[in-house]
């Protein structure tokens, strides 16, 4: 049977060790380390002491039948102690192993400091300064081994699921911003349409300016044509007024010649002719007049 207070005094959750800070830790390990050795040294005395006792039965004399029964019984106590002894000894490495490698931070530790215990020597809870043997080291520097080598190979492995950690952080970066990339060209997208859009409302809105634009453009051609059309008249009216100036100022002036043509008249007819004269005088005048006056009414109207 196992050891019930080994057991019990290797009992402790990897929930409790993370917990600890790591003055705390190591305090434990050193604690946990003398336990587990001086354990050790009980275990290969008792070990030793079966052996022993093996070897005194083997060496007892036999001859008569109590004697041989006597030899048989202490050769079989001795093997039977020798096996138990053994027993828990594989027992005592099997929990320490277990118990050392709790955790990588804890095994690292418990190394550390049994393998310096196990060269300079230590004190027990009682006082008393234990030294291993020979024999004891050996077992002792075997569960050192194996701590060792949970050491090395939990490091490998907290190092392999770093570097996937990594890998996955930097693969989940990477999705992240492959993912921001997409809201950016969607938003972009989105902007692209809504400037298209825009702009289409833009030219549609310009080709409804332009169409206005070429509409004001031929009513002003047809207003610029119309006036083209009232400035010729206007100039055929201007040189009509101008021509027409020119025979009234003809006339003016011919009716300037012919009244004083008429005084002249007058005046002899008043001098050297009768009454009947004058009358027929005013009347020639009168006749030339109008004569001149329907030469000038022609010419304005052709």
């Amino acid at each position: 049977m196992g050891d019930k207070k080994i057991s019990k005094e290797l009992q402790i959750s990897s929930s409790k060790l993370e917990k600890m800070s790591s003055s705390q830790l190591e305090a434990f390990a050193e604690e946990k380390s003398k336990f587990i050795l001086e354990k050790i040294e009980l275990s290969t005395q008792k070990i030793t002491d079966a052996k022993e006792a093996a070897e005194d039965a083997a060496n007892m004399k036999s001859g008569w039948f109590g004697r041989t029964k006597k030899k048989a019984d202490a050769t079989a106590d001795a093997v039977i102690a020798t096996n138990e002894a053994i027993g828990e000894m594989n027992e005592l490495l099997q929990e320490s192993i277990r118990f050392t490698c709790l955790s990588l931070s804890f095994a690292q530790a418990m190394s550390k400091h049994m393998s310096a215990l196990i060269v300079k020597g230590f004190e027990n809870r009682d006082g008393e300064f234990i030294k291993l043997s020979s024999d004891s080291e050996e077992q002792a520097m075997y569960i050192v081994q194996q701590a060792e080598a949970f050491a090395k190979n939990q490091l490998e492995v907290e190092m392999k699921q770093a570097s996937q950690d990594s890998k996955i952080e930097n693969l989940a970066d990477k999705v992240s911003e492959n993912e921001n990339r997409l809201n950016e060209k969607d938003n972009l997208d989105s902007k692209q349409s809504a400037d298209i859009a825009a702009n289409r409302k833009r030219l549609d809105e310009k080709d409804i300016i332009d169409a206005e634009q070429s509409k004001r453009l031929e009513e002003l051609g047809a207003i610029l044509n119309n006036k083209d059309l009232v400035d010729q008249k206007q100039e055929e009216a201007i040189s009509k007024n101008t021509e027409a100036i020119k025979v009234l100022f003809e006339y003016t002036k011919q009716k300037d010649i012919l009244d004083k043509e008429q005084s002249e008249e007058i005046e002899k007819i008043k001098a050297t002719s009768s009454k009947k004269l004058s009358v027929i005088a005013i009347i020639i005048s009168s006749i030339a007049l109008i004569v001149s006056v329907v030469n000038i009414l022609l010419r304005i109207i052709i």
